[in-house]
């Protein structure tokens, strides 16, 4: 049987698209230093970070995937 993870996740530009929503997990964005950037409950399937997050590297947390993304 085949079954998503629910803390699977992607970027397309600066929106972060969730294949399952997540049941209001905490979605933490650090730059590279570690600094949190963002923070914020998600219960959707995309996040959009224009205007959060410049270009660069970041760090993507949710629930307890973790993932290095670029912008």
């Amino acid at each position: 049987m085949l079954t998503e993870d629910i803390h699977a996740f992607y970027n397309t530009g600066k929106i972060i698209h969730f294949p399952v929503a997540p049941e209001d997990e905490t979605l933490s964005v650090y730059d590279i230093t570690g600094c949190i950037v963002h923070q914020q409950q998600v219960s959707t399937n995309k996040v959009d970070l224009t205007g959060i997050a410049g270009n660069g590297i970041y760090i993507v947390r949710l629930g307890n995937k973790v993932k290095k993304i670029v912008f």
